[in-house]
């Protein structure tokens, strides 16, 4: 012990590691008795290499081990109980670790950008991994969540770009915001029918991922979930689920259609994106689509239920209802067919929404609106082609009014109907 307390700096009790003293050694065995590795004890010791601990160990502290360069493996033995905070944070060559039985719970951040490390096998005993554990683990091959865990934490696998696959177990009832987030190697998940509720984020960017099976427990997902998912092509939204979130399926270039159940009453702001949507169903229980929902998608035709109170196809349009009496209609969306070179906005429309005729293909526009002063119109209704290359047929006697219009008096070609 005399020994050691040269090289380390020890609690009065003998007890606890609170420092190594000498940062170039590239090895070290820790004295029996020792129960806790201290906050920051052996931070940036960057020559460590190996470290031999004792049984008596119960605690690593947050920091403890955090940039150890050239730590490449370690043995936490048996009745270790918690890892601290960013405890092995940073250490760029451990490439595995094999997480004790009677491991209670990971702490924030872990083995956050351990970059190295292929395989972690975590202990049954773990009920609680918490937020970016195991982020940025770009080498990070191969997970076991135990059965247990009930909550997979905000950004716990964010950029593991190397894990392919995922067994989630039946005991996780919620997917955090993030939680996977950026794993490009990620192909297929099934979630399991515990789960409730899956955050914001929680697969976005995953660009391999082609297929997810979502069981009907789920009754809510985050916003921007499966954003950028561009392999994406089959996955279910689940009975149960009231609202398509903001973004939710942006850019998700690979996704052709998607069947959208009766429990869904709202589709949130640019929701799809840019996705590959070539058709879309509007149950009876939708009442609201926010704005851009569609934005950037080639939609040939929307359908809609014809118990739906709210919306209409018509002509391949989608209108939705403004007043009781079916008298007053907001534009929506118009098909994108390139066969189709006409369009014309009826006399009962009363508002035109943004992105409403993103297609740059249409020569004629027939316009049937004659009071301008009641219509509100988005600056972002037309492709901006359109106003060089499209007619704009309108009433007689309108004329003025829609050369001096903020929009309509974009286009360089007005003709009397």
């Amino acid at each position: 012990m005399g020994s050691m307390k040269k090289i380390l700096k020890l609690s009065e009790d003998g007890k606890t590691v609170k420092l190594l003293k000498d940062e170039s050694i590239t090895h070290i065995s820790i004295p029996d008795g020792v129960t806790t590795i201290g906050r920051e004890a052996f931070s940036r010791c960057s020559s460590l290499c190996s470290i031999d601990l004792p049984e008596s160990l119960t605690q690593i502290d947050a920091f403890a081990f955090q940039y150890c360069t050239s730590l490449q493996s370690i043995s936490l033995p048996d009745n270790l109980e918690s890892i601290g905070e960013n405890a092995f944070m940073k250490c760029s060559s451990l490439s595995s670790v094999i997480l004790p039985e009677g491991l209670k719970y990971i702490s924030h951040g872990a083995f956050a950008d351990c970059n190295s490390l292929k395989k972690v096998v975590i202990p049954q005993s773990v009920r609680y991994i918490h937020q970016s554990a195991f982020s940025d683990c770009s080498s990070l091959e191969d997970i076991d969540i135990p059965y247990g865990v009930a909550v997979i934490d905000y950004g716990v696998f964010r950029g593991c770009t190397s894990l392919k696959t995922l067994d989630i177990p039946n005991s996780v009832i919620s997917i955090g915001k993030g939680a996977f987030t950026e794993c490009h190697g990620l192909q297929s998940v099934d979630i399991p029918n515990s789960v409730e509720s899956i955050g914001s984020h929680a697969f976005s960017g995953c660009s391999s991922l082609t297929q997810i099976r979502i069981p009907d427990s789920v009754k809510s997902i985050g916003e921007f979930a499966f954003c950028r998912c561009d392999s994406l092509c089959t996955i279910n939204i689940p009975h149960g689920l009231a609202e398509i979130s903001d973004m939710m399926f942006c850019k998700c270039s690979s996704l052709k259609n998607i069947e959208i159940p009766n429990s869904v009453k709202s589709i949130g702001w640019r929701s799809f994106e840019e996705s590959g949507i070539t058709e879309i169903y509007i149950p009876k229980s939708i009442s609201d689509i926010e704005c851009g929902a569609f934005h950037g998608c080639q939609i040939k035709t929307f359908s809609v239920s014809e118990e739906n109170e709210y919306f209409i196809s018509r002509d391949g349009v989608l209108l939705k209802r403004m007043n009781a009496s079916g008298t007053e209609w907001k534009l929506v969306k118009s098909p994108y067919l390139k066969e189709i070179v006409q369009y014309r906005i009826d006399s009962d429309i009363i508002e035109i929404e943004a992105y409403a005729f993103e297609q740059d293909n249409i020569e004629r526009l027939y316009c049937r609106l004659v009071d301008l002063d009641d219509i509100m119109l988005s600056d972002k209704a037309f492709n901006q082609l359109l106003y060089e290359k499209c007619v704009l047929y309108i009433p007689a006697g309108t004329r003025w009014a829609y050369k001096h219009h903020p929009v309509f008096g974009k286009f360089k070609n007005i003709e009397i109907e």
